[in-house]
């Protein structure tokens, strides 16, 4: 019974505690200034909600056991400072009584806690009876002793809604039943209103999920029907394929026995463009599918060993006008370098149907930046079978298919890859020499500039090097094996004491003046990208005119006109004073060999 008229208790501290409120601001707009946490919060709630104080305590995080429960004399604090902070900021003019007779029944509230009683565990029908002798007894004073309950509060007749999120993961995944729907979103307009399909597509968007089937759309887009496990295409048993998937659009006329392979080409490249126009328009509207796509393509394309010859070259097409427009990158074809598609040739069959679609389109800069930025350069050779990896067959290979824009690209990336591996040997060189303190004296440096030199002049004759080419990749071979100190002067004298020692290597490489002006334009640039070096270029041409890798003749060229526009002020401000110089003695000699000729 301690329990019930605790809370009829509370609930007439609440009604006065609403009085009070509507009387002084309004019941909406009143908050006491001094409630600033979460536990006076809860002592308003078990005013408002007239909850008992065994509730208000569970919602609090307190869970007492008896009433001389520390804890609980903290809860009891905190409700009469709560109340007392809410009392101060009523107006002056309320009634005093109404004041009086709330301060009465936080009082009765605080007696009736500070004893301990056993729990009532009486059955129902025993607190039925305890509410009547409650609603007998409603004004009578409240019992002596009273007993925190530690029960759980629940919600009885509140409903627990599921987040929409939480519904749609645990709902069942059924790509079947997605793919039905589509069909069935398109079966009534023709095949060739493009334009209605995609606005029924995009409108479709609203009520099928299109992010969580995403895979699956793309799937049937493309083939038709769904990728099952293990490659098999699987489609409607009713409709068949969906009629403005890329497999049936870009189909072409079997029947007709008079067309030229030329005519077909044409007929499956416009099948495949009313296609690619289709998803570009559709992932227009729904960005998050274009990343869903790229991913499903990957998979698309890792089974075309399961397609047929015919619908392998509708996806090498359609695919190949979607790279070609930017919308898809070239890091799915990554899948046809796996070994069930380079063993047989078919993966490279198919590279090579996509790349006669792409240069339509594009140039072979274009090609190159591309496969570069798919890390595809470098890997060129591995689209060919095992046996079949080296430079003779794939440029015989593409030579067939009359595509030297291909043999250009990889000719150029392999120059590259080739002088890349140059440059990181030489620096390889010097850093082990450092480790092994053979840069220490004279003789181990001239040593190692010999076998720089020797490696240098070999490279040329392998590569067919021109001079000019060789001095500025050793060059770079030579600043990128210094490992820079942290302060600047230090950098500036890293950085001449490496030019210095190694200029009898770069001596070797600049028996021409093309050489000498490359190697310098080549300097410029490279500090001009490396701005911790910006400062030292006017000292480090000096030293280099001084150990006589450049001559006069090259430093006033450049001054003059061979210097390139990055940072070219700057530049010809560091070397002002040289250049005056070398003009200057330029002249003299000049006047020296005139008094000769008279």
């Amino acid at each position: 019974m301690h329990k019930d008229q605790i809370t009829t208790a509370a609930g007439l501290v609440a009604e006065l505690t609403a009085e009070l409120k509507r009387h002084t601001y309004g019941v909406h707009s009143y908050e006491p200034p001094a409630i600033k946490d979460c536990k006076a919060q809860t002592t308003l709630t078990l005013l408002d909600d007239r909850t008992s104080i065994d509730v208000a305590l569970s919602r609090s995080g307190y869970v007492a056991t008896n009433a001389s429960d520390p804890k609980y004399k903290r809860f009891e604090d905190m409700m009469f400072e709560t109340l007392t902070a809410l009392l101060s900021a009523l107006s002056p003019a309320f009634n005093k009584a109404m004041h009086q007779a709330l301060s009465a029944r936080l009082m009765a509230i605080a007696a009736a806690q500070q004893e301990d009683d056993e729990e009532d565990d009486s059955d129902n029908d025993e607190e039925d009876d305890n509410d009547n002798q409650d609603d007998d007894d409603d004004n009578s004073p409240l019992p002596p002793h009273t007993q925190v309950s530690n029960e759980k509060p629940t919600l009885n007749g509140v409903k627990i809604r599921a987040r929409k999120r939480d519904a749609k993961a645990s709902a069942k995944y059924e790509p079947e039943d997605f793919r039905d729907n589509i069909l069935q979103v398109i079966e009534d307009i023709a095949p060739t209103d493009y334009t209605k399909i995609s606005s029924a597509l995009d409108s479709a968007g609203n009520t099928l999920d299109y992010r969580r089937y995403g895979d699956t759309f793309f799937e049937v887009l493309v083939t038709g029907g769904i990728i099952a496990p293990g490659g098999i295409i699987e489609y409607d048993d009713e409709r068949g394929k969906l009629p403005v998937s890329l497999f049936v659009l870009a189909s072409t006329d079997d029947n007709a026995s008079d067309a030229t392979a030329a005519e077909k080409q044409q007929q499956l490249l416009v099948g495949a463009k009313n296609w690619t126009n289709l998803v570009i328009k559709l992932t227009r509207r729904y960005k998050y599918l274009e990343r869903i796509f790229a991913d499903t393509a990957k998979h698309i394309i890792e089974n075309i060993h399961r397609y047929s010859e015919a619908d392998n070259k509708k996806l090498a097409t359609g695919f190949g006008l979607l790279v070609s427009t930017g919308f898809l990158g070239m890091e799915p074809l990554r899948a046809l370098l796996k070994e069930h598609l380079t063993k047989d040739g078919l993966g490279l069959r198919f590279f090579t149907d996509l790349l006669h679609v792409y240069l339509q389109e594009n140039t072979p800069a274009q090609l190159s930046k591309a496969l570069a930025k798919a890390k595809l350069d470098h890997q060129l050779t591995e689209f060919f079978p095992p046996n079949k990896r080296d430079d003779d067959c794939f440029e015989r290979h593409f030579e067939a298919e009359d595509m030297p824009e291909l043999i250009e690209v990889h000719r150029a990336t392999r120059d590259v890859a080739t002088r890349d591996n140059f440059v990181a040997n030489i620096v390889d060189v010097l850093r082990q020499a450092k480790v092994a303190d053979e840069d220490d004296n004279d003789e181990g440096v001239r040593a190692i500039n010999l076998r720089l030199a020797k490696a240098a002049k070999a490279a040329m004759r392998a590569n067919q090097w021109d001079e000019h080419l060789a001095v500025v990749l050793v060059w770079d071979g030579i600043i990128g094996a210094v490992d820079w100190a942290l302060r600047a002067e230090q950098i500036e004298t890293q950085a001449l004491n490496q030019v210095k020692r190694y200029a009898p290597v770069l001596e070797v490489l600049t028996t021409e003046p093309k050489s000498e002006i490359a190697l310098i334009k080549h300097i410029q640039r490279y500090v001009y990208d490396d701005p911790k070096l910006t400062k030292s270029f006017g000292r480090m041409v000096f030293e280099l005119y001084s150990a006589d890798v450049l001559s006069d003749s090259a430093i006033i060229f450049w001054a003059a006109k061979g210097a390139r526009p990055e940072g070219k002020a700057i530049f010809l401000k560091q070397t002002e004073t040289l250049v005056k110089k070398l003009e200057a003695l330029e002249g003299e000699d000049d006047d020296d060999e005139e008094d000769d000729e008279e």
